[in-house]
């Protein structure tokens, strides 16, 4: 199962909404999908065994729960100076340490914008911590520079052969101040997409316990007449209705799931400022499950920060039974959207039944692809002595055409049910 997450995850590496779905689903298998490492990842998403780092094949017997993020996945990464990294660790080894990296990577996209983005987005993680590493761009980059200028005028070290001597002309560093967690994980939400190795809504977690319900369990609550929920902003679309007035669409995440939050011209008006990607929210609404996927449509929010948060619950708490009221009347005279169907449409399963390649996979997301339509794609997998179903954030025109393609294709490879 680990080599067809892998998989999976290479072939919609381009799609964040895809990837964040089956991340979620690659925790519930127990497979951890880490942050790149310049040691570890390849290009793209890669299953990490005994012998990544040191490229020697392993025992097909070893077990393997973990998967890295492609340095390609990287935003400023080339796909240059990825296969540079790579084919210098191929040939040599792992990088002993930041200077090591330096002085044998001296290609010309190794520069400030890639650098700060392989610091930023955790590659270099082993060497050193990123505010540290950050602060010290400048004296990295001119190390990098020398050592490129003396390979340039076909200089070698002194010190080549004498590695107890060679420690002490290592890059110079001075004493900078650490990142704090949130902003890692900002830098992480902006370099890879997404947030990897934690979620900064853990840090609002505690406070919100007993106040607010899991996005993960949404399907629980959807009898109650409100909800309470809260997360991180990860998208924010703007819309017209059909009354010509602006509503919000919004992503919102806690650290284990995600909904989508509807926010009508009226709340909109009331809350203009506080929509912004990767701000925390607070929201009241009441659930709906239309076209099969479980929205909130929000009667009141407030943002929060870690500065404000303990106030900021306790003001929402005081106005719950106000807000109740409003939003009742509210929700009963929604505005329409624009092309909204009431319909439930069925989810479409894919059965695989053996392992599938990424180019396998790229075949069949291209079929997906011409066929896209409002039906849900569920992924039978082979897991354990059994299968797994993994749901996937595709969407297909659930119908023969489409049906008739796929046997082709594949043939007995896959079943759909």
């Amino acid at each position: 199962p680990t080599e067809f997450m892998a998989a999976l995850l290479t072939a919609d590496q381009q799609n964040t909404d895809r990837i964040a779905t089956e991340i979620e689903e690659c925790r519930r298998m127990k497979i951890t999908v880490a942050s790149p490492d310049v040691n570890q990842s390849y290009a793209t998403f890669t299953v990490v065994t005994s012998g990544t780092a040191v490229n020697r094949a392993v025992s097909e017997d070893e077990k393997v729960d973990t998967i890295r993020f492609g340095l390609k996945a990287i935003k400023n990464i080339g796909g240059n100076i990825a296969e540079v990294i790579i084919a210098e660790r191929k040939k040599h080894g792992p990088y002993q340490d930041i200077s090591d990296l330096l002085e044998r990577v001296t290609d010309k996209d190794l520069n400030k914008k890639s650098l700060e983005s392989l610091i930023k987005g955790g590659c270099l993680d082993k060497f050193g911590e990123r505010g540290y590493l950050l602060g010290n761009i400048e004296n990295l980059l001119s190390y990098n520079k020398e050592i490129s200028k003396s390979k340039s005028n076909g200089q070698t070290s002194l010190f080549a052969d004498t590695p107890s001597i060679a420690l002490s002309h290592k890059v110079k560093m001075e004493s900078r101040p650490a990142a704090d967690r949130q902003r890692k994980l900002a830098w992480e939400k902006e370099l890879l997409g997404l947030y990897i190795t934690e979620h900064p809504f853990t840090d609002y977690k505690k406070h919100l316990d007993g106040l607010v319900i899991p996005l993960s369990e949404p399907m629980n609550y959807l009898k109650k007449s409100q909800v309470n929920v809260a997360g991180i902003i990860t998208k924010v679309k703007k819309i017209v209705t059909r009354t010509n007035e602006p509503m919000i669409f919004v992503r919102l995440e806690d650290n284990a799931a995600n909904i989508e939050v509807l926010v009508f011209p009226r709340l909109l008006k009331k809350t203009p400022n506080i929509w912004v990607e990767g701000r925390a929210v607070l929201c009241q609404g009441r659930l709906s499950d239309k076209d099969q996927e479980i929205k909130l449509l929000a009667n009141i929010a407030a943002g929060i920060s870690l500065d404000n948060i303990i106030e900021t619950v306790n003001k929402f708490k005081t106005n719950n039974i106000d807000a109740f009221r409003d939003g009742a009347s509210y929700n009963n005279a929604l505005p329409a959207l624009p092309g909204e169907q009431g319909n439930k449409l069925r989810p479409l399963k894919i059965k695989f039944n053996q392992a599938m390649t990424g180019a396998r996979l790229e075949t069949l997301k291209s079929i997906i692809a011409r066929h896209a339509g409002s039906s849900k794609i569920l992924f039978e997998v082979p897991y354990n002595n059994g299968f797994r179903v993994v749901e996937t954030a595709l969407q297909v025109n659930n119908n023969n055409a489409f049906k008739d393609e796929i046997v082709r294709e594949f043939k007995e490879n896959i079943i759909i049910a």
